[in-house]
Parts: C-alpha cells; sequence; structure tokens
C-alpha cells in the first residue's frame, strides 16, 4: 500500500464511467474518507460499507481481502452490475482472483479523463451533458469485452487492444 486514500485522479475516472463507487471499510482496518473522496460519499455516489470479516495477513493484504469481500457481496445481490477497478494509482490484486468483468475495466482504463485538477463537480456535470454518448460508448466497450471474452485467445486479445 502506498497511500490509504482513493487517488484524485482514479475517483475522476470512476465517477465519469460508473454512477456508484464503493471503497469497503472494516471493524478490523478502517481508513477515513478526504478530498474528493468526501465529496463524492456526501453526494451519495461512494459507498462506504462495512465488511465485517476476520482477515490475515499484512496491511495491503487486509485492505485487498475487503474490497474482494465487498464486491462479492455486492455482486451475490446484484449480479453484473459491480466490478473492481485496477490500475496504476488504484487497487492492485495480485494472484489469482475469479474477479468478473476485470476485462471489461481494463477497456475502460485504455480511454483518458479529466486530470485531477478538474473539479469531480465538472465531471459529474460534463457526464450529466454527454450521458448519451456515454451510454454509446459503454455499448460499444461491452461488445468490445463479450466478442474477447468468448474469444479462444483471450489473452491475446487483451494485450493488443
Amino acid at each position: 500500500m502506498e497511500q490509504s486514500w482513493i487517488d484524485e485522479q482514479v475517483l475522476r475516472f470512476a465517477v465519469l464511467f460508473w454512477d456508484k463507487l464503493v471503497w469497503a471499510d472494516s471493524n478490523f482496518m478502517s481508513f477515513g474518507t478526504r478530498g474528493g473522496a468526501l465529496f463524492l460519499a456526501d453526494e451519495g455516489i461512494l459507498l462506504r460499507p462495512t465488511v465485517n470479516t476476520a482477515f490475515s495477513g499484512g496491511g495491503g493484504d487486509i485492505f485487498v481481502a475487503q474490497q474482494i469481500a465487498a464486491y462479492k457481496e455486492l455482486e451475490a445481490m446484484n449480479p453484473g452490475r459491480w466490478a473492481i477497478h485496477q490500475g496504476e494509482n488504484a487497487l492492485v490484486v495480485a494472484g489469482e482472483q475469479n474477479l468478473g468483468r476485470g476485462m471489461l475495466v481494463s477497456l475502460f482504463n485504455t480511454i483518458p479523463v479529466s486530470t485531477s485538477d478538474v473539479a469531480l463537480e465538472d465531471v459529474l456535470a460534463f457526464k450529466l451533458r454527454r450521458g448519451a454518448e456515454l451510454d454509446q460508448l459503454r455499448s460499444v466497450l461491452d461488445e468490445f469485452y463479450i466478442r474477447v471474452s468468448s474469444a479462444e485467445d483471450t489473452i491475446f486479445c487483451v494485450r493488443t487492444k
């Protein structure tokens, strides 16, 4: 773990493409909410569910386990509506994890977004103004995901996106 808060650039990316964000908290290890994350929590966009599960390992391992536990809970309640965002300055889950549509998130990660000096209010206003275009983009990326995930050599398809 390099920091105990959500990177401001990651927030701008995530809020542009997804309607709800989740950053799990736990009864064992808790991080406060600050900066843009606090604004999004106040707006009802960032949810902070408490995961009450026993975890073991170092701090980074426990933090990742919290996020995976929250993802699995939410995915069980509403299948197909959740994904774990991984990448530079974001959560990185090492090892073999079945986290669903990780490949779809990788496709979204190829799209440039506003830098962290752009106000989150402006990102939300852009999202509202350009909702139809964002829906079209999501549909195209969903189609790419379906084509890649049904290909015989998915590793090659993802690597050459």
